[in-house]
């Protein structure tokens, strides 16, 4: 029986030897693909990571763009702004230039005209036609400069206003 249990426990002990052996390879295979799965993972994670950070940049890159085209765009708008300001004050200017040249000279010549000593309160025939030139042209030339400042799509609406300031300086052109 000692030769038994002896026989006995040199099988277990050899059995539980091959078991140990296999518990240790399983354990080192085991570990083995833990470490490459981790490595797996971690370089997925790296590499997910590398592209936020890429996908990042570019989308700041494009924001960067949007806000410098915006502001090249708000100084092309002031600069229009300004110029059309420029423009307008200009034309302004032309305006009044055109004005006081045309209508001032007629004004001037109608005062002249009307200045003319006579003993009579009633303008005599050759006071009239002296007066009839400058009114009538003034007459004409008036509504004309007026109607020229307005925007095109005003002027449909303006032209009545302009006929009858016309036709009343026409009537007291005729009068005189």
């Amino acid at each position: 029986m000692n030769r038994e249990m002896l026989a006995a426990a040199d099988a277990t002990e050899g059995a539980v030897n091959v078991m140990d052996a296999e518990e240790q390879r399983l354990v080192s295979e085991r570990q083995s693909r833990e470490g490459a799965s981790f490595s797996v993972i971690a370089g997925v994670l790296l590499t997910g990571l590398f592209l936020a950070f890429v996908f990042f940049l570019i989308h700041h890159q494009m924001i960067m763009d949007q806000v410098r085209e915006r502001l090249r765009a708000e100084i092309a708008q002031r600069n229009l702004s300004a110029r059309l300001l420029n423009l307008q004050d200009e034309e302004a200017r032309r305006f009044a230039r055109e004005l006081h040249d045309s209508v001032g000279q007629h004004l001037a010549a109608i005062k002249m005209g009307v200045a003319i000593p006579s003993g009579d309160s009633r303008p005599t025939p050759s006071s009239r036609t002296v007066l009839r030139w400058p009114t009538m042209r003034s007459a004409r030339v008036a509504p004309s400069l007026i109607f020229s400042i307005h925007p095109f799509w005003m002027k449909p609406a303006l032209t009545p206003q302009f006929v009858g300031s016309s036709r009343a300086s026409q009537s007291a052109a005729e009068y005189i």
